[in-house]
């Protein structure tokens, strides 16, 4: 029997429309059907198929939901031009309730899809539960090919063993300095350009005596490098000036502050760096409320993630990473990645200055 006149049974395989939108799909991706390309015409599609005009229309409306096709009235249908396993990167993360670094990431994000064809959507909450609504949403995304690649906000290890690893040739990026599950990228912060650049600030205002306030996460690495900095710039510290916090409780920073600078004027710090933005708010209305002169008395750098930065009740300079060019890193790790340029070593990004700031100025949400 020609094939053309083959009996059509595919009204009775409901599944026969899927299996037609995968290989469209696996054409696609392969490349065998470039971004902006005709489709075969719906009667060729037919009786490539041996389907129904019915079965291919499901199957096109299938790809064209998923964003991989568009039509286009009697012209015909056609590869989108920039389909989803190209532009769509997907912004993992862990948490419900965002830290700043997160909202920075996100507005970037927002940033990035107004201004870019980059497709950044957000995942919220997933921690390796699988009855959260964003988890089931990044499978399914996975699962249907709809992914450049996934960037991690945090350690990806809850995620290890769950299909969101399954495809072994999906890029996948975490914004840490050691991802704890092998095979993913890191993008992370140059955490010695940040010391570097606070301590030469610090010194072209002639300020030698530092102290620091920080999150309790600091590893002993950490500490020891800001310390090795100091010395080698003439500059001095005490242990009693390098301090930690817990930013989960933020109101206990007033008293680091009253500790650092309780000693006579000539004894205590004339630099201040707040090294993390949950911090910033509580540590620079203490020293309002101490009476200091800022920066006469004491010169402070704050930390930001730049667009974001958190209110400040006295003069700083604010100090921090782009969170657009985090995102910027890891989707150009991602698409170097996909042409066969596998990361060999993490991508490192540089600390920068914001503007001098009286006051707040754009405090994030």
């Amino acid at each position: 029997m020609p094939r053309s006149a083959q009996p059509r049974s595919d009204r009775t395989s409901p599944g026969k429309h899927a299996a037609i939108a995968a290989e469209l799909r696996t054409r696609i991706i392969a490349g065998a059907l470039e971004p902006g390309a005709r489709l075969p015409t719906c009667p060729e599609l037919e009786a490539e198929f041996q389907v129904s005009r019915m079965t291919v229309l499901k199957a096109l409306d299938r790809l064209k939901r998923d964003q991989f096709i568009r039509t286009d009235g009697r012209r015909g249908t056609f590869v989108a031009e920039r389909p989803p396993q190209l532009y769509r990167y997907a912004l993992v993360f862990a948490e419900y309730q965002l830290s700043r670094f997160s909202q920075a990431l996100f507005e970037a994000a927002e940033g990035l899809q107004r201004e870019t064809p980059r497709r950044l959507p957000a995942f919220f909450g997933v921690d390796g539960h699988a009855d959260v609504e964003d988890y089931e949403r990044l499978v399914a995304d996975v699962r249907g090919q709809r992914l450049a690649g996934v960037i991690f906000v945090s350690q990806p290890g809850p995620l290890a063993g769950t299909p969101i690893f399954e495809p072994a040739d999906l890029p996948r990026v975490a914004l840490v300095e050691e991802p704890n599950v092998p095979g993913v990228g890191a993008v992370s912060l140059d955490q010695s350009s940040y010391i570097a650049a606070a301590l030469e600030h610090f010194r072209a205002r002639k300020r030698r005596r530092v102290a620091i306030l920080t999150n309790g996460h600091r590893s002993q690495a950490w500490l020891t490098e800001v310390t090795g900095q100091i010395a080698r710039r003439g500059m001095t510290t005490r242990p009693a000036w390098t301090l930690a916090a817990d930013v989960r409780f933020p109101h206990w920073v007033p008293n680091s502050v009253a500790a650092l600078f309780s000693a006579p004027s000539g004894s205590c710090p004339d630099a201040l760096l707040i090294g993390d933005d949950h911090l910033v708010e509580h540590a620079t209305r203490a020293l309002l409320e101490m009476g200091l002169v800022v920066p006469r008395e004491v010169e402070v750098i704050a930390h930001a993630n730049f667009p974001c930065r958190p209110p400040a009740a006295v003069p700083v300079t604010w100090l921090g990473y782009s969170a657009r060019k985090l995102l910027e890193a890891s989707c150009g790790m991602i698409d170097a990645w996909r042409q066969g340029r596998r990361p060999e070593h993490p991508v490192l990004v540089p600390a920068e200055f914001g503007s001098e700031a009286n006051g707040p100025g754009r405090a994030s949400r």
